[in-house]
């Protein structure tokens, strides 16, 4: 055996391939993921705020309405339909030009009694409707319809 050293330069071999610098910054797919999740999270936040909006309109008609109506049916027509609509702003914007039968099927249609819709609908502008209209009843069917269509209820 030859005891001679071992000469790496003799094996004809190709110089070694250095990799390029590890980069600062993440790869793009990573990029990726935290631009979606940026997304996500404005999306949920508006979505929260604007439930957030729609509630505090719910709840501010809410309370115009337990404090109570006026007692002449006509004028309580009227301040039922400036309540409803001014709540109807986030949900049914729509609705907010309504009148008449329009308003009358949205609102039997949302879920509102028809003998208190067709007050609504009709009695502001019909004196003759409106001494019919019993306003306690008007009262108590415009709160639950805010119940129902804001709590999960009948949503446009």
């Amino acid at each position: 055996m030859s005891t001679a050293a071992f000469d790496p330069s003799q094996l004809n071999l190709e110089p070694l391939i250095t990799p390029d610098p590890v980069s600062a910054w993440p790869a793009y797919g990573w990029w990726l993921v935290a631009a979606l999740a940026l997304l996500a999270i404005a999306l949920a936040v508006f979505f929260w705020w604007h439930r957030r909006q729609q509630q505090r309109a719910a709840r501010l008609a809410q309370r115009q309405l337990q404090q109570g109506l006026p007692s002449a049916p006509q004028a309580a027509c009227m301040q039922c339909n400036q309540i409803l609509k001014q709540a109807c702003r986030y949900y049914f914007p729509q609705a907010l030009s309504w009148h008449g039968d329009q308003w009358r099927t949205f609102l039997t249609d949302t879920g509102m009694s028809p003998h208190s819709s067709e007050a609504l609908a009709h009695a502001t502008y019909d004196p003759q409707r409106a001494d019919q209209v019993d306003t306690q009843q008007l009262q108590h069917d415009c709160l639950r319809w805010l119940q129902q269509c804001w709590k999960g209820g009948h949503h446009a």
